[in-house]
This record gives structure tokens, sequence and C-alpha cells, in this order.
């Protein structure tokens, strides 16, 4: 099983949503040919979840103080610790690749040109990737390696050197198939 943190939105005052979009989902079946789950409250991680998959959505806590973004790094980070004990492996999307870097000290700052289809560099091939975001990864934390950067040399996907963990920044989901790039990344 696949477990999915899904985005924290404020649709209404004090009331929060929780969502996952479904091109995501059907992604993930595609690659892994298993089911998902979508973990809005915290519980013990059960046995089943072979992957945790920290989607996109929502802003680093570490640069917004909005309710939304404080809730949602909270599920990110019990689920997180969880995955890392169990020995899961770990997946992060956009946010969640910027949480996972976070984790690990890396630095983080707000980048223009993120919003659109723009060209990455992995090993030495260039590929085109879609993005939504407005923060980048300018240096990886400790035990963290760059596995592919953008045109102005931001960090567009990572592993980790010894744990099973990746994280990319553009949004697979939302490419019209499943590029070649998407496959080559996310192969856990």
């Amino acid at each position: 099983m696949i477990c999915i943190i899904p985005s924290v939105k404020t649709p209404y005052k004090n009331q929060f949503e929780f969502s996952v979009d479904i091109k995501l989902i059907n992604l993930l079946k595609k690659i892994y040919k298993i089911e998902t789950k979508i973990l809005s409250e915290k519980s013990i991680l059960s046995g089943k979840c072979k992957l945790l998959v920290i989607s996109g959505g929502n802003s680093v806590l570490k640069l917004s103080k909005r309710k939304n973004d404080l809730i949602r790094h909270n599920l990110d980070k019990f689920y997180f610790t969880q995955a890392l004990k169990r020995k899961i492996p770990i997946i992060g999307i956009c946010h969640g690749a910027q949480f996972i870097s976070s984790y690990f000290s890396s630095s983080l700052k707000k980048i223009n040109n993120h919003v659109g289809d723009h060209d990455i560099i992995y090993k030495g091939k260039i590929y085109r990737v879609n993005s939504f975001h407005k923060i980048g990864i300018i240096r990886l934390g400790k035990n963290l390696i760059k596995t592919s950067e953008a045109m102005d040399k931001s960090i567009e996907s990572f592993k980790h050197k010894s744990l099973n963990i990746k994280g990319i920044v553009w949004h697979p989901e939302r490419h019209k198939f499943i590029k070649k790039i998407d496959k080559l990344v996310l192969d856990i």
C-alpha cells in the first residue's frame, strides 16, 4: 500500500480540508501497481504501508506562519518519523521534497521562474518538467545528494545517501503522460 500525506487547505474560517490530486493517485498506481491510502489523521502507520508519499501543496513551515501550514508540517513530521523508524521508503513531491530537505537542514529560499514548464539537468541530459512553486532548494543538508538541477542551479531532485528517501520539486502527476524523467527519478 502507498500511504499519501495530503495537502491542508483552509476553505472557511477555522475549518481545514485535506486533499490529494486524483492525478497523483493514478500516477502512483500506474508506477507501483499497488493500492493507495490517504493519511488525513494521525495514527500508527499500518504494516501494509510499503511507501510513504509526502505530496505537494502547502508552504514549508520554515517560510510560513499560516495555520494550515502548521497543521501540514505536524502531519508530515508525524508520518515521516514513523517511516524513518520502520525503514519505509519515502518520496517527497514539491512541498514534500521541501519538507524532507528542510528536515535534513537544507537551505531554502524564495525563487522566481519556477511556475510552469522549465528544463532540468539529470545525469547530463536535459529534461522538460513542470513546477508550481516559489520556494527553491539552494543547498542540500547532510546526507542528501543532488540528482538534478534547474538551469538556475536550484535543486530539482535529490536522494539520501543511505536511506531510501527521494525528493522531487516538480509535479509528475501533472504531465499528460508519464515521462521518462519521472520514472527515472521516482524508481525506488
